[in-house]
């Protein structure tokens, strides 16, 4: 299939593109579902508002089905965080076009290293990820770790891979 053919999803299709202005009020209300079971951490809208430009989102006809954002944390390191994906549409490979995107963007961006805090490590390691000790993402422990409820019982595997070393990431799709 050529480069220009990928880009043109079917009609209907999960569209998947960074979020914009336009999509602050519903991506609003899809990150608030995923809160109140501590899937995410609550992020207020003013902080979704201030990192639009490091949100990525799949939609389709009926709206958001999924987002996933990249936290840079210094020049070589990034976190993908709020990463959720609508329970009917879980299993069908949005989380992993989220992550494929936020990958790349990574690696435009010349960052080194993405970590995430994940309850699903089998995802993560499928998607190149390794297990890494949460000691070693002191700023993330400090600003949002030290707010969530289950700090003291942290049931999240801490894990890390490379950008660099992987080149464009393998599992990209058609289609966003």
């Amino acid at each position: 299939m050529t480069r220009s053919a990928c880009r043109a999803p079917l009609p209907g299709a999960p569209r998947s593109r960074r979020a914009s202005w336009r999509d602050l009020d519903e991506l609003e209300r899809f990150v608030a579902e995923f809160t109140t079971d501590g899937s995410l951490l609550p992020r207020s809208r003013e902080s979704l508002a201030g990192h639009l430009h490091m949100i990525r989102i799949v939609s389709e006809a009926g709206g958001i089905i999924g987002c996933g954002a990249l936290h840079r944390v210094d020049d070589t390191l990034a976190e993908i965080r709020t990463l959720a994906v609508a329970p009917p549409r879980q299993g069908a490979g949005i989380g992993s076009r989220i992550v494929d995107a936020l990958l790349r963007d990574a690696r435009r961006e010349g960052i080194e290293r993405v970590f995430c805090l994940t309850r699903r490590p089998g995802f993560f390691s499928r998607m190149g990820f390794e297990t890494a000790p949460h000691e070693d993402f002191p700023e993330k422990i400090w600003s949002d770790c030290r707010l969530c409820p289950l700090q003291s019982r942290c049931d999240e595997q801490a894990m890390m891979r490379s950008v660099r070393s992987r080149g464009v990431v393998a599992t990209a799709r058609c289609g966003g």
